[in-house]
């Protein structure tokens, strides 16, 4: 009898494309993945720029006048955008002002220091220092792992479950013929040779298959 595959053609190709579409969408998902990511830490790194900045701006006149009150206010009003993690306002000695600190990580947060100055006369009356936590861009990377895992597993199923199927009705009718052939070979001449009324290559081959 004729020896049988122990792996089918089948089984490779299945493999084949699940691993080749696996690389193609890791890929392309890890490659958008990492200029999303990248656009959100330059977003987040202008927008600490611009609040640093008009905030500082704001600081210089209760500053100059001395009203700390005030300058605490402006400070705690940095806490109203959704990434503020940090600030600090110092005097034009470094000593301490005011403080104003959110529930969010601190670690690897954007910082920015801007000065305080006096537009009139162009006098340094302190700084101001900010920080903008990176949390929700490492909660949107996660969840986009998440969903890219997700969306790669179902692809791969898909293309596998179609496959499976596809290969089923060209490898069903092989089988057959190819159990014609080993009846052929044990000398059964009378049983019918199946498949040879199909008009695709099977049908060839199993025509092929009663004239030998």
């Amino acid at each position: 009898r004729m020896r049988r595959p122990r792996q089918t053609m089948q089984v490779r190709f299945m493999a084949l494309v699940a691993l080749t579409a696996g690389l193609v969408l890791v890929a392309t998902s890890g490659y958008s993945l990492y200029k999303d990511v990248d656009d959100l830490r330059r977003d987040l790194a202008n927008r600490a720029d611009i609040l640093s900045k008009s905030q500082s701006a704001a600081l210089a006149r209760p500053m100059w006048d001395l009203d700390l009150r005030v300058a605490a206010g402006l400070v705690r009003d940095l806490g109203v955008d959704p990434d503020f993690a940090y600030a600090e306002l110092r005097d034009e000695t470094g000593a301490i002002v005011a403080t104003h600190e959110s529930d969010r990580s601190r670690a690897g947060a954007v910082t920015v220091v801007a000065p305080i100055i006096h537009e009139p006369n162009q006098q340094t009356l302190g700084e101001l220092r900010l920080e903008l936590s990176r949390d929700r861009i490492r909660e949107d990377i996660q969840a986009r792992f998440l969903f890219g895992a997700l969306q790669l597993l179902l692809t791969v199923t898909i293309l596998i479950v179609s496959i499976y199927f596809a290969f089923r009705r060209i490898i069903r009718p092989l089988n057959a013929l190819v159990q014609r052939m080993e009846d052929l070979v044990l000398d059964d001449l009378t049983s019918p040779i199946p498949s040879k009324d199909r008009k695709d290559e099977i049908g060839t081959v199993a025509n092929a298959v009663e004239v030998f």
